[in-house]
């Protein structure tokens, strides 16, 4: 299976799957079981680009990042030593 493969080479433990919201997609989900490949969660996308955009912006929760850097105040002095 190329995928375990993949995650058993590069250790990766939380394995996002996106599926397409398609016709097929029952079809890719018994795949996935029959597998066992380890899966952290499964997401459902739409090829339509605008919902696409808003499903990652949730899946990648860019509104909570985005806050979160608007927050930091910049830093005059990156390197410093201390006494």
């Amino acid at each position: 299976n190329t995928i375990a493969k993949f995650q058993k080479d590069n250790e990766l433990k939380k394995t996002i799957f996106l599926i397409p919201n398609k016709n097929y997609k029952n079809e890719i989900k018994k795949a996935i079981k029959k597998s066992k490949i380890k899966i952290f969660k499964v997401h459902y996308y739409d090829s339509d680009p605008t919902k696409l955009t808003k499903q990652i912006e949730k899946i990648t929760k860019y509104p909570q990042r985005k806050l979160l850097i608007n927050s930091w105040p910049p830093c005059r002095f990156p390197y410093f030593t201390l006494p």
